[in-house]
């Protein structure tokens, strides 16, 4: 045959030559091969070859066009640079180990087979540029080869197939029969494994195990069925991923447990008692019979019940060896005494310091009599010697259990006290007294009895007084619970309790001056107690009257010495005589002066009066505390002020106030406790009188203080001496009460407040008599419900609360009050916060310094 390429012009060539593709050939017929462009194709003398329908004569130096082999004979074509081929086998099995190493990169050296013919390649490719990419090969599984150069890629798929294996035993877990044929399979052992590889149950495989009957017993028949992991390394024969083996395993027997049968315990009755037990783990529908020793008794004992023997069709299947429960111990007990009457010879004793105890004469139960030693013993509690409760305890035995018991009592002796001895007492205001010891009679058996152990005593005196011939009371508390004391107190007579030393003040101190009468209060003295004669040397005329010492220091009384007076104390009743000393500190008489008259007289038209006294010397104290002064009378003059120092002289002024007509001495007395001196005022306050032609006083009328709610005026703004008022009240009844509210007045302004009565008619208060300004104030109302208005400018604050204006400035002001009809109602200074009671409600002007607030009070 002939090879023909069909090209342009359809036409043949005869002439045999060689040709450079400068394009790719492909020569098809069933299957396809691909001459790459820049190959060599020779073409033998003597074959016709047509390309694109041109001739092409030998020793043309190119063929181009496409074209397709269409028919020939066996042929060479030589091809310059072909692609490489991946060398190695295209089928593998695993054996653990990585194949890739088994590949390379290699010229293509076999025949091509095309249409029947072969193409034989000639040229070796170059492998230069070419790489064949890394791949683990190791698992089974398919794996795709691939080598690159630039742009171009070869691939070869290569299979790795599993490992044929196969199964030679298998370990099964011990099974003790439980009813059914499952058996439990630990491992499996494989031959045809790599080396070193082995399979783990339940990662690798799964494998399941039956026996072929589930009856207890050795070396019986298991079937186990392994059942490989999909895609593992490892297949049975055939490609098979499950297979069988057969192994021997053991069923061993199953240890049972026993229940016991309730009670264990058993009350005598002369018949037959029976325990028995049931198997709690027997296999449903499974039989056995349980053969016992030591399950029945009839006589009182305690018994070990035991299961010695297992029969029955399904015995076999079961084991007493590791049973639990194989014994019971049970009993059989005496008939119960606890109900029994236990009668004693005697129940009741004295105590005597010796062992008492009574015999048992009867134990009765159920009406039946019981022998001693054959159905019960007797035990007693303890030894019966002190008072006490004992209890006698009777203990069934042989066909008889349990106890009953009884019990006796020894009383404690009687004693009776005999005698008691008292500590010494020294007077200490109280009763009490310590007990030394006591005397008793009665004590058996040569016995004594301790104090603060076998007994404790107090004991009290009739009275606290010191005295002799008195009499106590001694009171005794038993602790020794062996006796008794019918009576526990005894009186002791002729007892006595010395005087004490006097506990209270003996010294006191005073001054003396020469010449000069003094005192000083003395202190208090004990009960039943008097002072005795004076005695001092330098001071005379010593007297004691109410508890006051009177004396007279002597001439020879100087400031530089002290003098002690001893004023003896007899006669206490609980104390012993006793000398109270006074020390008496000797002073300097210096003079004191009256400023001014010594015999002032004043009118009750003023309010106060003033009156200095001045002493002079030196050395002397200016300190105020140094002057003290005295008022006869005070309904004519009282104080009103603290005392005041003037300078450039030891002096004191104070102001009195003149409370109504008389004459009183106010006495001005100097001590600064080294000099001493007075001097006496005789003042005199007289009505005033109004001889022609002195014109006759009028005083003012000033309301002072209206709480709110209340509106307070007057009859008359002033009023003539010894004139008369009337003050108006009108109440807000509608927004305060009234129950807590009193109108005062007083006369003068330092003068008391005074409450003023209502009159007949209602809301008036008459004043009679008036010989001085009069104040009046009115207080208590309590509003109902609350208003107001505030205002606060440039930190002076004005406002209104609860029926009163409020007035607050940061320093001192002129602050004036006017209503509006033009009043002024208050024109005065003042700094802080102050309160204006008694504004009849409506508006007013507040004026501030220069400033000026409009509020209205409610």
């Amino acid at each position: 045959g002939s090879w023909l390429i069909y090209g342009q012009s359809g036409q043949t060539s005869a002439v045999g030559g060689t040709y450079t593709l400068t394009d790719d050939l492909t020569i098809e017929n069933g299957n396809t091969f691909t001459i790459p462009a820049g190959s060599t194709l020779t073409v033998p003398q003597g074959k016709t070859l047509t390309v694109n329908g041109t001739l092409n004569i030998a020793n043309q130096s190119s063929l181009t066009g496409d074209g397709t082999l269409a028919a020939g004979e066996n042929s060479t074509f030589t091809m310059t640079n072909p692609d490489p081929v991946i060398s190695g086998s295209d089928t593998l099995t695993y054996d653990g180990t990585d194949h890739f190493t088994d590949f390379s990169l290699a010229a293509p050296s076999e025949a091509v087979p095309v249409m029947g013919q072969n193409f034989t390649i000639s040229n070796t490719p170059s492998l230069d540029g070419w790489n064949l990419d890394k791949l683990e090969i190791i698992n089974a599984g398919d794996y795709p080869l691939t080598a690159s150069k630039g742009t171009t890629t070869i691939e070869k798929k290569v299979t790795v197939s599993p490992a044929t294996i196969s199964i030679t035993g298998a370990t099964l877990t011990p099974k003790t029969y439980d009813g059914n044929t499952t058996a439990t399979v630990e491992s499996v052992d494989f031959t045809g494994l790599v080396t070193g590889e082995s399979l783990s149950l339940g990662t690798d495989y799964t494998a399941t195990a039956a026996f072929t009957d589930k009856s207890a017993g050795e070396n019986k028949e298991v079937t186990v069925t392994v059942n490989l992991k999909e895609g593992g390394n490892y297949t049975f024969a055939y490609n098979e991923k499950k297979a069988t083996v057969t192994a021997i395993g053991t069923i061993s027997p199953l240890p049972v447990t026993l229940t016991w049968s309730t009670p264990t315990t058993f009350t005598y009755d002369g018949n037959l008692k029976t325990v028995i037990a049931t198997v709690t783990n027997l296999v449903v529908g499974d039989e056995i019979t349980l053969t016992y020793e030591g399950n029945t008794g009839t006589a009182v004992s305690s018994y070990t019940a035991k299961v010695i023997w297992l029969s029955g069709i399904d015995a076999n299947n079961y084991t007493l060896d590791g049973a639990t429960g194989t014994e019971q111990v049970w009993s059989i007990v005496g008939v119960p005494i606890a109900d029994a009457t236990v009668e004693l010879s005697e129940d009741e004793f004295t105590y005597t310091g010796s062992e008492q105890k009574p015999k048992v004469t009867a134990v009765t139960l159920d009406e039946k009599a019981l022998t001693k030693d054959t159905d019960y013993t007797v035990t007693y509690s303890d030894k019966s010697i002190n008072a006490g409760k004992y209890t006698v305890t009777v203990t069934g035995t042989g066909n008889y259990s349990g106890t009953a018991t009884a019990t006796y009592t020894i009383s404690p002796a009687a004693l009776t006290i005999t005698g008691a001895t008292l500590a010494s007492k020294t007077y200490d205001g109280t009763t009490n007294a310590t007990v030394e010891s006591v005397t008793f009679s009665g004590l058996v058996n040569s016995e004594s009895l301790n104090m603060d152990t076998d007994y404790t005593a107090t004991a009290v005196f009739a009275d606290a007084n010191a005295g002799t011939g008195k009499s106590a009371t001694v009171t005794v508390t038993l602790s020794n619970g062996n006796y008794s004391l019918a009576t526990s107190t005894y009186t002791l007579a002729d007892q006595t309790i010395a005087q004490a030393v006097f506990d209270g003040t003996t010294e006191i101190s005073g001054s003396v001056l020469a010449n000069c009468s003094d005192e000083v209060k003395l202190p208090d003295i004990p009960d039943g107690a008097s002072y005795g004669t004076p005695t001092s040397n330098d001071v005379t005329d010593m007297s004691i009257t109410d508890g006051v010492l009177h004396y007279t220091g002597g001439s020879g009384v100087t400031s530089e010495e002290t003098y002690t007076i001893t004023v003896p104390v007899t006669g206490a009743t609980n104390y012993d005589d006793y000398n109270i000393t006074i020390t008496l500190t000797g002073k300097e008489i210096v003079t004191v002066k009256a400023e001014g008259s010594k015999n002032p007289s004043f009118s009750t038209s003023q309010d106060r009066f003033t009156l200095t006294a001045t002493v002079s010397g030196e050395n002397l104290s200016e300190n105020p505390d140094c002057w003290t002064w005295d008022i006869a009378d005070k309904t004519v003059a009282d104080f009103i002020d603290s005392p005041t120092t003037r300078s450039m002289s030891v002096s004191d002024s104070r102001t009195f106030e003149i409370k109504g007509p008389g004459t009183t001495t106010i006495t001005a007395t100097y001590d600064d406790g080294k000099y001493h001196g007075s001097v006496i005022f005789s003042v005199s306050i007289s009505k005033p009188t109004t001889p022609d032609p002195d014109p006759v006083s009028y005083y003012n009328i000033y309301v002072e203080e209206v709480c709110d709610g209340v509106e307070v005026s007057t009859s008359k703004q002033t009023v003539q001496e010894g004139g008369s008022i009337t003050v108006y009240v009108e109440k807000d009844t509608a927004h305060y009460t009234f129950d807590n509210f009193h109108v005062y007045y007083k006369e003068g302004y330092y003068g008391p407040w005074v409450e003023l009565p209502e009159g007949v008619q209602p809301g008036e208060y008459p004043i009679k008599n008036i010989w001085n300004h009069i104040y009046i104030k009115a207080e208590g109302a309590e509003e109902k419900e609350d208003p107001t208005g505030i205002e606060q400018i440039e930190g002076v604050k004005v406002y209104t609360k609860d029926g009163s204006l409020y007035v607050q400035t940061p320093q001192r002001e002129q602050v004036i009050i006017v209503s509006m009809s033009g009043a002024v109602v208050k024109n005065e200074e003042q700094i802080g916060l102050k309160q204006y009671h008694g504004l009849q409600p409506g508006i007013y002007i507040v004026r501030v310094g220069d400033r000026a607030y409009k509020l209205r009070l409610h």
